[in-house]
C-alpha cells in the first residue's frame, strides 16, 4: 500500500498524542534529568527506545504499481518529493523495478531522529518545545522530582493552558510556601509577588498539594488539605440561625438571629426540641415564634461540621428546602451528618399539590448522584424527578408554596 502523506502525518499524529508522555521521559533520561535506579527502573531498559523512529512509507509491489498506473504512482513520488524538509525527518529513498514500468527510485521509508523532527513535521514543535522547557524547569528547581518524574508529566499536561508565567510563578509559591510552612495568615495575607486570590483557584491547590507529594516521597491523603498541608488559616464556617422560643432567648443574651463561627454556636447553652432547617433565607426569616425550636437558614452543602454542635446532635432535625434534585442532594448530605433528619414538605403529596407553582430549572443538567442516605419515598421523588415524571427540569422552590399552606405543615409536624 503506497501511503500519501496525509495518511503518515495522520499515523504521526496519533503516535505524538499516544506516546508524548513517553518521549518526554525518554529524553529527560537521555539529558540525565531523571534518575536511572535498579535495573528495569529504566524507561531505556524497560521498552525499546523510540528514537529513532521509523515510518514505512509503503512501497508497492508489482501489482500495486500496475493498478496504480504511470500516473498513480509518479503522483505518488512527487508528493513524496515535495515533502523532503530539512529537521522534519529524511526520507530514504531506494531504486525499486518494476515489471511494467522499469527502475524507479521511491521512497521507503521516513526516518525521525527524534521528538522534535516529528513534532516539525505536524507543526506542533513549539508546543512540544514549551512542554519540555516545563518538563525540565521543574526537574531543574526541584531536585527531588528526579527519583519521582511523574509529578512533572502530569503537571506539563495539566498546565498546558497556563502561561511561561504562570509556571514561574507556580514554583516561586511552591519554593516560599516550603519555607514558611506554618504563617498561620489567611490566603490573601500571604506575603507573595505576583499571586491573587483568584490565581491561586482549586485546581493550583490540588497541583501544589501534588508537588508537595512529590517532593517529600508522601502517599496521597484525601484527609490533608492545601491549607493544613502549608499552614495556612481558614477563614471558619459560620452558622446563621434563629432562636424561635422566647424563652431560649435568655440563653443568647435575648438576641433572636444569630450568625456566628460554629465553634462558637457550639458553645451556647441550648437545648431545643427541635431544629429546622430552611435552605431559603426569606422563608427561614418568615417563621414565628415556636417554643423549643430553633431556625437554621441556608446551609447549602457546607453540613461538614455541624455534628460537633452539641444542640444540634441532640435535637430531632427537620429539613425543608427545594424540591428538585440538588434539593435532595442537599438533604442526603444534612442526614449523613446528622442521621436523625426528617424531610418536611419535600413528598410526593406536596409536588402534586403545588407543581402549579414549580418551574424549569435553569441548570443544564440535573443533578444524578447516587445517594444513600434517602428513604424509600424520598428517593422515589428524587428519581421522580429525574425522569420529569412531574414535569420537564422541575423545580418547586420552598418559597412558592403558599405560605399559610407551608407554615401549617410545619407546625403539625412539631406537634403545635
Amino acid at each position: 500500500m503506497m501511503k500519501k502523506p496525509a495518511e503518515v502525518r495522520e499515523e504521526l499524529s496519533r503516535k505524538f498524542r499516544r506516546y508524548r508522555r513517553l518521549w518526554l521521559k525518554e529524553r529527560a533520561e537521555c539529558l540525565g534529568l531523571i534518575s536511572v535506579g535498579a535495573e528495569g527502573d529504566s524507561i531505556l531498559d524497560s521498552v525499546k527506545p523510540a528514537f529513532p523512529m521509523s515510518l514505512s512509507l509503503g512501497v508497492p509491489s508489482d501489482k500495486t504499481a500496475a493498478e496504480a498506473g504511470w500516473s498513480g504512482l509518479t503522483e505518488w513520488i512527487s508528493d513524496w518529493e515535495a515533502e523532503a524538509k530539512p529537521g522534519e525527518g529524511a526520507i530514504q529513498w531506494r531504486a525499486r523495478r518494476f515489471s511494467s514500468m522499469g527502475e524507479q527510485n521511491v521512497p521507503e521509508r521516513i526516518d525521525f531522529a527524534c521528538a522534535d523532527e516529528v513534532a516539525r513535521r505536524l507543526g506542533e514543535l513549539t508546543d512540544w518545545k514549551k512542554d519540555c522547557h516545563r518538563f525540565d524547569r521543574l526537574m531543574t528547581a526541584f531536585p527531588a522530582l528526579r527519583e519521582n518524574s511523574e509529578f512533572a508529566l502530569d503537571f506539563v499536561k495539566g498546565a498546558a493552558d497556563w502561561t511561561d508565567e504562570d509556571v514561574e510563578r507556580f514554583i516561586s509559591v511552591y519554593e516560599w510556601l516550603a519555607e514558611h510552612p506554618s504563617t498561620n495568615l489567611y490566603l490573601r495575607q500571604l506575603p507573595i509577588p505576583g499571586i491573587h486570590t483568584k490565581w491561586m483557584d482549586e485546581k493550583r491547590k490540588k497541583l501544589f498539594l501534588a508537588l508537595h507529594r512529590a517532593v517529600n516521597g508522601t502517599e496521597p491523603d484525601t484527609s490533608t488539605t492545601f491549607e493544613s498541608v502549608f499552614g495556612i488559616r481558614v477563614k471558619e464556617n459560620r452558622l446563621r440561625f434563629r432562636v424561635l422560643d422566647p424563652a431560649m432567648r435568655a440563653l443568647t443574651a435575648n438576641l433572636e438571629d444569630l450568625d456566628l463561627p460554629r465553634s462558637q454556636a457550639a458553645t451556647l447553652p441550648l437545648a431545643p426540641v427541635c431544629v429546622v432547617f430552611s435552605e431559603n433565607e426569606q422563608t427561614g426569616l418568615a417563621f414565628p415564634d415556636m417554643p423549643g425550636v430553633v431556625l437554621v437558614l441556608g446551609l447549602g452543602n457546607n453540613v461538614g461540621d455541624l455534628s460537633e454542635i452539641p444542640w444540634l446532635k441532640n435535637a430531632r432535625i427537620l429539613y425543608w428546602g427545594d424540591l428538585d434534585t440538588y434539593g435532595f442532594d442537599i438533604l442526603d448530605n444534612v442526614r449523613a451528618v446528622l442521621p436523625q433528619t426528617e424531610s418536611v414538605l419535600m413528598d410526593e403529596a406536596t409536588v402534586e399539590r403545588w407543581k402549579c407553582y414549580a418551574v424549569t430549572i435553569s441548570e443544564k443538567e440535573q443533578y444524578r448522584g447516587k445517594l444513600t442516605h434517602l428513604t424509600p419515598d424520598e428517593t422515589r421523588v428524587y428519581e421522580g424527578l429525574q425522569t420529569d415524571r412531574w414535569g420537564e427540569n422541575l423545580r418547586l422552590e420552598q418559597e412558592r408554596i403558599p405560605w399559610e399552606a407551608a407554615l401549617a405543615e410545619v407546625k403539625a409536624r412539631l406537634g403545635l
